[in-house]
């Protein structure tokens, strides 16, 4: 049986390059490393300082690691490299590999014609040769390579537009590919600047080439971006300061992160050509009249503004305005001044997301026969353009591995947090793979190999995970207990516990008590009824539900009768039901009742976990919040869940991890919703009829502190109390970790319609301030 996929993308090794500011000459060598480099205009370069700087776009108390540490959590890197005076700075870089030597790109270039670290633009244009060279005699045209000259205008600016490689590279270009180059200087003039930037779109190679469509196969062979399309808010303008570097680096990043961006220099601002490419690029059309049409007309063309221009930290308010006076006839509609987006801080998901989505081909692997030691098979997957062969001694490419278990009622790991450290439980080593923010990379050395890929369960991980934050975990009794109903039930059955009611009824039903057939069919019948009535249409009927109840070992058909010694009725399930019946009241024995319709009735009881009010109390909830995250009704996401543990912590004496030792968490999980590229950290407090004591709420409050960047949630079927309120509002208060609050409003429902308060969300920030705004009233 098939139960799940491993699906496999290739890409290009993602770098980020530390640069000073201040180092113009490192900025020039960076850009020419990106040139050189397959995908290179994807990579990141960082500002990176050794004091923190002043007036870094109006934050206050930022540091140099501040601003670096955004940028890694932005661009995610696979390595990192230092420029310059960087290599002095002393940083956290996230356990990333570093790059301490930036000649590595270059050294094997004459010799293989392949770059340390990545793919080369000779193995580019070697792949396009190889597959054009008869396209070339027929036409009898060789491929027309642009190697621009820059004149007065400033030299990096247009070097990170259109590329530019050092002397001794371009004559090793020249001499391999000198039967099928045609080399041709241009000369790029602010009077010629427009034509050589208005075509582009973001498969453009940045005009390194002047055929653009043999160029954009050649520079980047087969990369799509997963992120932006070509239009609406993918093209952009950025209107900077051309002779201020750090504008550079902004326009090199805000690039990277896949949109087309139209460069455009404040010094060009008189130039006639720019002007009227950059107002028709963004709409100008005649919005003279007064009539309610042009009024609309000019707000829509305003907001597109708004979302399609944005201005450098170096450029002036009246700069910008300045230069935006003729975009409508009246000013009113000028009320936006597009900052730049804080790439050192928290993105918007679709930013985040875009800097990352790269991909350069897919394979897919099935998963058949979870749980087994065997793990799956797997080869590398390269690009198309890869030529170099043998092995070589640093890696060319990267590939993602993402996994996906469709079973559910395996409790199986699909996601892993960012730095995730042991991943000798996944491959043979820890070496040359690494846990990204969305997935495991794993770094290629050679294109033809096979290798194994273990997926441990979910126990596995988190006790790895724990123990490198100094904690030890236990699985509990209900979290055995849990697993059991998971194996049997699975995730999915408990959209019959989301039907609002039957929960209740479950517990009425417990401890022993049993309900003959005729009222628990009506009870079922005014459970559906009553959901009819407020508006949910439901695919179950009556007996859809009970025969769900009873196939998965909930509920058990048995039956009632009286014992003829002591005259008490009791339950008999139905492999106890022989012809002499042995009274669990008084012992006796008697015979089957001949009389059945009078002595003898169907009836129902609870059996197993779900008969106990101890056992069950939180149960469904941990149900409940498993399948509000992976139902594709409901949140949709991938996840690697644990369920009720306790947690251990040996030889300490800090009062708040005594506290806490040996306490009970019900639920924590590692979640990625679906589109979304972060790996969210969660522990949820779980109750289905209980209330949030002081020491639960205590005992979340600390777990938040030793787990700054977790989710704290708390569930629970009925609404929350005045005193719950209250004491959740304190902890809202006082702790920095995000809260998610969740009612059997959110848990008790089949789907999640439009117009409900989890839908559509921008990320779990938001998640976490829309609940508490509902059920707390406060942000």
């Amino acid at each position: 049986m098939r139960d799940g996929i491993v699906q496999i993308n290739t890409r290009p090794l993602r770098h980020a390059f530390l640069v000073d500011p201040t180092d113009v000459d490192s900025l020039q060598r960076v850009i020419e490393i990106n040139t050189f480099l397959w995908g290179g205009k994807f990579n990141a370069i960082i500002p990176t300082f050794q004091d923190s700087p002043e007036n870094w776009y109006d934050c206050d108390n930022i540091n140099p690691q501040d601003i670096v540490s955004g940028y890694l959590n932005n661009f995610d890197p696979d390595c990192v490299v230092p420029m310059g005076r960087c290599s002095d700075y002393t940083l956290n870089l996230g356990g990333r590999e570093v790059i301490d030597h930036p000649s590595i790109f270059f050294v094997a270039a004459q010799i293989q014609g392949t770059a340390g670290y990545g793919i080369s633009l000779f193995e580019t244009l070697s792949h396009y040769v190889k597959n054009n060279e008869f396209e070339f005699e027929i036409m009898g045209t060789p491929l027309e390579i642009c190697m621009p000259r820059f004149g007065d205008l400033s030299h990096p600016l247009l070097s990170s537009l259109f590329g530019t490689l050092p002397e001794n590279i371009t004559e090793i270009l020249e001499q391999k590919f000198q039967n099928y180059l045609g080399v041709e200087s241009v000369n790029i003039s602010v009077s010629n600047y427009v034509e050589f930037i208005k075509n582009q779109t973001h498969h453009s190679p940045e005009y390194l080439f002047t055929d653009q469509v043999r160029s954009r196969r050649a520079y980047l062979m087969g990369i799509n971006s997963l992120g932006f399309s070509r239009f609406g808010s993918s093209s952009v303008i950025f209107f900077f300061d051309a002779k201020k570097p750090i504008d550079i680096i902004d326009y090199w990043n805000l690039r990277a992160t896949g949109r087309t961006v139209y460069a455009i220099p404040k010094h060009f601002a008189q130039e006639e050509s720019v002007r009227s490419f950059v107002l028709d690029l963004i709409g100008r059309n005649d919005a003279s009249s007064d009539d309610a049409e042009a009024d609309s007309t000019a707000w829509i063309r305003a907001f597109e503004f708004a979302h399609r221009v944005i201005k450098s930290s170096s450029v002036s308010d009246e700069e910008f305005l300045g230069f935006f006076n003729e975009f409508f006839n009246s000013s009113q509609y000028i009320q936006f001044q597009g900052d730049y987006p804080s790439m050192w801080g928290k993105l918007p998901v679709d930013d985040t997301r875009a800097m990352r989505s790269f991909s350069a081909g897919t394979a897919y692997h099935d998963i058949f026969d979870l749980p087994s030691n065997d793990g799956v098979i797997v080869k590398t997957l390269a690009p198309h353009i890869k030529n170099h062969s043998s092995f070589t001694h640093t890696p060319r490419f990267a590939n993602e591995i993402y996994v996906s278990v469709y079973n559910d009622k395996l409790i199986a790991t699909s996601v892993l947090p960012e730095g995730f450290k042991d991943m000798s439980l996944f491959f043979e080593s820890n070496t040359n793979v690494r846990a990204s923010k969305n997935n495991l990379v794993r770094f290629v050395y050679e294109p033809e190999y096979q290798y194994q890929i273990w997926l441990p369960p979910p126990e596995v991980i988190f006790d790895s995970w724990m123990k490198s934050h100094g904690w030890e975990i236990e699985i509990s009794n209900a979290g055995h207990i849990l697993a059991q109903i998971i194996k049997r039930l699975g995730i999915q059955f408990s959209q019959v516990f989301a039907i609002k009611g039957v929960i209740n009824l479950l517990d009425k039903m417990n401890n022993g008590k049993s309900l003959s057939q005729e009222k628990l069919w009506a009870k079922l019948n005014r459970i559906l009824q009553e959901r009819s009535n407020d508006g949910e249409n439901l695919e179950f009927d009556a007996a859809d539900i009970l025969k769900k109840l009873v196939n998965a070992n909930v509920l058990q058909p048995g039956m009632r009768m009286g014992c003829p010694n002591c005259n008490q009725w009791s339950w008999y399930s139905v492999e106890d039901v022989e012809y002499m019946l042995k009274c669990p009241e008084c012992f006796g024995t008697f015979d089957f009742p001949y009389k059945p319709r009078d002595e003898v009735k169907w009836a129902y009881r609870t059996i197993g976990a779900f008969d106990s009010p101890n056992k069950s109390e939180g149960t469904f909830t941990v149900l409940l919040l498993l399948r509000l995250f992976s139902d594709r009704q409901m949140l949709n996401g991938s996840m690697t869940p644990l369920m009720s543990f306790n947690l251990k912590k040996q030889n300490t004496s800090d009062k708040d991890d005594e506290k806490i030792d040996g306490k009970e968490v019900d639920l924590a999980l590692f979640f990625q919703m679906l589109g979304r590229d972060s790996v969210e950290t969660i522990f949820a407090e779980c109750k289905t009829f209980g209330s949030f004591k002081d020491g639960h709420i205590e005992k979340m409050e600390i777990l938040g502190k030793r787990f700054p960047d977790a989710i704290l949630t708390f569930a629970k079927l009925s609404n929350l109390t005045a005193e719950e309120k209250h004491n959740l509002s304190d902890l809202v208060n006082r702790s920095s970790n995000p809260i998610l609050i969740l009612t059997g409003e959110d848990l008790l429902r089949q789907n999640l319609d439009e117009d409900h308060n989890l839908k559509g969300y921008a990320d779990f920030y938001e998640l976490c301030r829309r609940t508490r705004h509902k059920y707390l009233e406060c942000v």
